[in-house]
């Protein structure tokens, strides 16, 4: 805890429309002329933050939370659930806060504190106002630790005073003492500050309605080890103290983003040259942070994949694209990577510019064919010549080091934040990127001492007067600058000239190998023949891929999965029988009849362990391995499901004490009980007649955000959207390997009747279901 909270000086504005509020404020807040008062409602006050007296479950139905859910759309109760789940699991105590990004203009954040547990709980001879007023800003100095001055202003309301029925002199008196307290000190954590106030319960209480009272942390105290003391009160200035010894925090304090797992995998020595950068500006939380909207893309984890395979120095040909692909399904976090197709028969890679245009350059370059070149024979002379598959070009570039990075590593998917606003976010971490790379080669061997940047497009060449100043720092780095068009521009101008030609002239002018911009196979087998490392190097990016690929896909298949459910098998027995083991016992059998998987069961443990450890009182390490386990880059997932619905049900059998875990986990967390979403680029009216109940056999996983749900489903052709009313839901995102995606499970063998189906035109069809009995396992 330190004195002298707020650095710089925010200002505050309490506005109600309540007559008598505002009058007790006044006199409350006589000698506080820093702060504004006004009549009116808190949708008119144009501030960085809206602060709403809420529920301990975010509920925002009623009072002032209601109003502002109508004003800023249902999607903000949404966010703030979520914050809560994430950090509280799921019940955000009297004297804690949440802040979140309110999707609007005006206000940028609205922070929810509760007053109460409940809707329309009575609290007017509770201290919760005093603490309520003064977590809001614990979450204002949290927020402005987290992003530097994102948080300058702020609104609030008369807490309690209308649904709480708190006196409108006690409400601006609690709200006096909140204030107060924060603006003398800050504090650590939530618990430091509820300990503080709760220790001089007497003396609060006690005072007469006139009085206000002004609390004053006890000098020197440590928080982290003894009980809290009680200490005196005044009515004048704060005593100074030292600082006191922090107690324990959330386990990301250090990380508010949660970004070293974003590095993990061979990107860690970017994290601390990159972390800084990104901490530092502005709506850090938007773009890149845990809580962002589901419509950024690529999958979190993915955001920095381009920068693992090499360290800095190793890469020879630098290129920057525009923005990510904006579909889910395509973006990998390595420019022009589209996952959704692996053969060039597919014809997705002739509806994708970018790749299309790219290859042809290539062909165009090497065999010498025209720009005029239909598709079709594009395709037939990549057979001709045994060129490799789309995922082993990937890896050829990699291995030949070429860096394909785009300007802006995230963009929107639904078009909520332009292109303009994602690539002015990440400018200066390019900047940064471009910068190591030269001050990493400047002492490198002779042979990595150049480098070619290839600019793809308006957006790309922006960063390139970036470059031209940085390189005069760096002298020894020899330096090789190309323009060429966007690949996914229009016209196919990208295959004008020779672009591909002339990036391999400047790297033969710097010394180096040309690149092979279009393998055949077995150019990684003439790299190990020729000696070096070359062919470990080839065999390393080979599994890197493979790892993208499959991490990418991990997110998207248990979402889409529910194309394999709804057959009529018998139940799954004996899971209940079975002893309940520790983690690593139950995870034991399984092991034994899926090779590979044991490293992946050493991990979970080990993030079980972790993860426990941060959140004492919660699900046991074991739980949470289980968990995690169902989530990582593994074909566990898609293993045990398709046990689960095989009519085989001995098959089942290695997996029943993982089962009785699991089971034992899901049970011990909050039931979530809202609408979930599923999709499926499939017609399957059939398999859900109207009044029919339907089992889903595996671990089914759900999304609490329409809008991921739709991005599964395209925009033709025949689809099915399944809305699930659940019963026993349960959100896993504090335990799975993918913390920048909401998702809830439904436990195997959830039984599900169909309530409506509805036919749209266009091919989409929506079907409702909701959660009926317990499920088919016993």
């Amino acid at each position: 805890m330190t004195e002298n909270g707020v650095q710089p000086p925010l200002r505050v504005v309490l506005t109600d429309v309540n007559e008598s509020v505002v009058k007790a404020w006044r006199a409350a807040f006589a000698d506080t002329p820093e702060v504004e008062i006004r009549r009116g409602s808190i949708l008119d006050e144009d501030v960085d933050a809206w602060v709403t007296p809420t529920n301990s479950r975010g509920r925002m139905d009623g009072g002032v939370d209601a109003v502002i859910k109508r004003h800023l759309g249902s999607g903000i109760q949404l966010r703030v659930q979520r914050a809560i789940r994430d950090r509280f699991a799921g019940n955000l105590p009297v004297g804690s806060a949440v802040c979140v990004p309110s999707g609007a203009t005006v206000p940028r954040y609205l922070i929810s504190t509760p007053t109460m547990v409940h809707s329309s709980q009575n609290v007017r001879d509770t201290l919760n106002v005093a603490l309520a007023c003064a977590a809001a800003f614990q979450a204002v100095h949290r927020q402005n630790r987290l992003v530097p001055g994102s948080i300058r202003s702020v609104a609030l309301v008369g807490m309690g005073a209308q649904t709480g029925r708190v006196p409108a002199r006690v409400c601006a008196n609690l709200m006096w003492t909140g204030f107060t307290l924060f603006h003398d000190h800050r504090f650590e954590s939530d618990d430091q500050l509820r300990a503080t106030i709760t220790a001089q319960l007497d003396g609060i209480e006690n005072a007469p309605v006139e009085q206000r009272v002004r609390i004053v942390p006890p000098k020197g105290h440590s928080f982290a080890a003894d009980p809290v003391q009680p200490s005196t009160m005044t009515t004048g200035s704060p005593s100074s103290m030292s600082d006191a010894t922090p107690a324990p925090t959330q386990p990301d304090a250090n990380d508010p983003l949660g970004l070293t797992d974003l590095f993990k995998g061979g990107g860690e020595p970017w994290l601390p040259l990159l972390k800084p950068v990104i901490e530092a500006r502005p709506d850090a939380a938007q773009f890149i942070g845990q809580s962002r909207s589901p419509q950024v893309v690529p999958v979190r984890e993915l955001t920095f994949q381009a920068l693992k395979p090499h360290p800095p120095h190793k890469w020879k040909v630098v290129v920057f694209g525009q923005n990510p692909y904006p579909r889910p399904e395509s973006a990998t976090g390595i420019a022009m990577f589209d996952n959704t197709f692996n053969d060039w028969k597919d014809s997705q890679f002739g509806r994708v510019v970018s790749i299309r245009c790219l290859i042809k350059a290539a062909a165009m370059w090497k065999y010498g064919i025209a720009k005029k070149t239909p598709i079709a024979d594009v395709r037939a002379l990549l057979k001709e010549r045994d060129t490799v598959q789309p995922p082993e070009w990937f890896q050829a570039m990699l291995t030949q080091g070429v860096l394909l990075l785009n300007a802006s590593l995230t963009a929107s998917g639904d078009g909520a934040m332009g292109a303009d606003q994602h690539t002015a976010f990440w400018r200066p971490v390019a900047e940064r990127i471009i910068e190591e790379i030269l001050k990493a080669k400047q002492d490198a061997e002779e042979e990595d001492r150049g480098v070619v940047f290839a600019w793809w497009g308006a957006h790309a060449r922006n960063l390139k007067k970036i470059v031209l100043r940085l390189q005069q720092k760096y002298p020894d780095v020899e330096v090789r600058h190309i323009d060429h068009a966007n690949p996914a521009a229009q016209g196919d101008i990208f295959c004008e000239g020779d672009h591909f030609a002339m990036v391999n002239e400047a790297l033969a002018s710097l010394g180096a190998e040309g690149i092979d911009w279009l393998p055949s196979k077995g150019w990684n087998e003439e790299a190990a023949a020729a000696g070096g490392a070359g062919g470990d190097v080839a065999a390393r990016m080979g599994a890197f891929i493979a790892s993208t690929m499959e991490l990418h896909q991990l997110y998207l298949e248990r979402l889409s999965s529910v194309k394999d459910e709804g057959l009529v098998l018998p139940s799954i027995t004996g899971v209940f029988d079975t002893p309940l083991m520790d983690f690593q016992d139950a995870a034991a059998p399984v092991a034994e009849v899926l090779s590979g998987l044991g490293r992946h069961i050493d991990r979970s443990r080990e993030f079980g362990k972790r993860r426990a450890d941060e959140t004492a009182g919660h699900l046991s390490a074991d739980a949470i391995a289980a968990l995690y386990l169902y989530t990582c880059e593994s074909a566990f997932y898609r293993e045990i499901n398709a046990v689960l619905r095989s009519p085989d049900r001995t098959k089942v059998a290695p997996y029943l004490p993982y089962l009785r875990l699991l089971f034992s986990a899901v049970s011990e967390l909050p039931a979530h009980t809202q609408p979930l979403w599923r999709g499926v680029s499939l017609d399957l009216r059939a398999q859900y007649p109207l009044g029919r109940t339907v089992t889903w056999w595996g671990v089914s996983s759900c999304t609490s955000e329409l809008s991921v749900a739709r991005s599964f489903l395209g925009s033709r052709g025949k689809r099915t959207l399944f809305e699930v009313t659940p019963a026993r839901a349960v959100g896993i995102r504090s335990f799975s390997a993918f913390t920048g995606e909401e998702e809830y499970i439904l436990a195997p063998g959830t039984q599900l009747k169909v309530t409506d189906v509805k036919t749209e035109r266009g091919g989409l069809c929506t079907i409702k279901l909701t959660e009926e009995d317990a499920p088919l396992v016993s």
